[in-house]
């Protein structure tokens, strides 16, 4: 943030995490338990910090959260291939 406050940078796309902030209450109960505490305490904790500086700072921002692949196609999502087309063919 200062050194874009230095050159005149005015906008800021940044990755944060899944977890953090306001997407830590939507996680499974595993997660806030056992995975973020145990293996990812650290890094959220970093990266709720770096989104609390931006949020705090006068740049036109915006804060990306990738969310895990979910292994269970998703029936509003889903982006399998269409099937093949099962149209008669014509003898040649």
């Amino acid at each position: 943030v200062d050194a874009m406050r230095r050159t005149g940078a005015l906008r800021l796309i940044c990755q944060s995490s899944w977890g953090v902030g306001d997407s830590y209450g939507r996680s499974p109960l595993l997660f806030r338990r056992v995975i973020f505490p145990l293996l990812l305490g650290d890094e959220l904790a970093d990266k709720a910090e770096q989104e609390r500086l931006i949020r705090a700072s006068e740049l036109d921002w915006t804060i990306v959260r990738p969310a895990p692949a979910a292994t269970a196609p998703d029936p509003c999502c889903d982006s399998r291939p269409a099937p093949t087309s099962r149209a008669p063919t014509w003898p040649s």
